[in-house]
């Protein structure tokens, strides 16, 4: 930008320097030159101008591309060639009209030459700044195409190393929602196990229940039974005590009632004998229901 900034004040310097000597030289001769077209067929005006670069082109302020610097070049490269066309047309013109030699056309024709030598030499120094400016645009575009990829490259290699990060944080995530899974899947077995189990449990609880009252219920029967026997062996020991007893009365009695005591004592065998197959019975009766009671702890074991 700086470079390009003095390539136009130096154009700008030098045709006002031109035209200054050209219009000096044409006010005393009355003459105004009329200049071929450009190379790109640009009318050269006889007034020469300043030969500036639009004022948009070459802005500071505003952001310059490519294109900015090639139109910008391609205008310099236009004025330098309309400058080289002024200078050979004003020596052809002064070597056609004075031909008087005076002194003051010597004096000014010096001068114009020192000054055409001067401008050839500026435009010779604005030439070689053109090219450095052209290299050092090239340069600035490939250096920045080079930038911009190695950016891109860079950048590339970052989200590349994200994606990778992400991916390993994902499988490592998967690893552990499989092994929850897994570990959840395990607790809920051992949930319905330990549901079934307690299951059991409580129905042979509720079994070992009813069995224990069934056996509460069995020993007060027994109970009930034994207390009977305990009764009914009373009975028949005082009975078998009082038949005893008979007997050695009858032995020791020899009388008349004699028959009479033979029917106590047959009624006193009669209630023994009675007696004994009541306990008899019970006995049978406690030894059926004692086997049923074992038959049912058994089956309930």
């Amino acid at each position: 930008m700086t470079v390009l900034l003095l390539l136009g004040s130096l154009n700008s310097l030098c045709c006002q320097t031109l035209a200054h000597l050209l219009s000096h030289v044409f006010s005393s001769s009355g003459l105004a030159p009329t200049l071929p077209d450009g190379p790109d067929g640009i009318k050269a005006s006889a007034g020469l101008g300043n030969g500036d670069v639009p004022e948009e082109k070459i802005s500071p302020t505003r952001a310059r591309n490519m294109k900015d610097f090639e139109n910008q070049i391609t205008e310099l490269k236009k004025e330098n060639f309309n400058l080289k066309l002024r200078i050979y047309f004003l020596e052809e013109r002064m070597q056609q009209e004075f031909d008087g030699p005076t002194e003051h056309v010597y004096k000014t024709n010096i001068e114009l030459k020192v000054e055409v030598e001067s401008l050839k030499r500026e435009l010779h120094e604005r030439e070689q700044l053109l090219i450095k400016a052209s290299k050092a645009v090239e340069s600035l575009a490939e250096g920045g195409g080079s930038e911009i990829q190695r950016v891109k490259e860079d950048a590339r290699k970052k989200v590349q190393q994200v994606e990778d990060l992400l991916t390993k944080k994902i499988c490592l995530l998967e690893g552990d929602v499989k092994a929850a899974q897994a570990e959840l899947e395990k607790a809920f077995a051992g949930t319905e196990r330990e549901k079934a189990l307690r299951l059991s449990l409580e129905s042979q609880l509720s079994e070992m229940k009813k069995m224990h009252e069934g056996n509460l219920e069995m020993a007060v029967v027994l109970e009930e039974k034994d207390r009977l026997i305990e009764e009914l062996r009373l009975s028949l020991k005082s009975k078998e005590a009082l038949i005893q007893c008979l007997k050695e009365e009858k032995s020791q009695m020899a009388s008349p009632d004699e028959n009479v005591s033979s029917r106590e004592l047959q009624r006193l065998s009669a209630a023994q004998k009675e007696e004994k197959e009541r306990e008899s019975e019970v006995r049978q009766q406690c030894l059926k229901e004692g086997w049923w009671c074992v038959q049912y702890l058994l089956c309930g074991q």
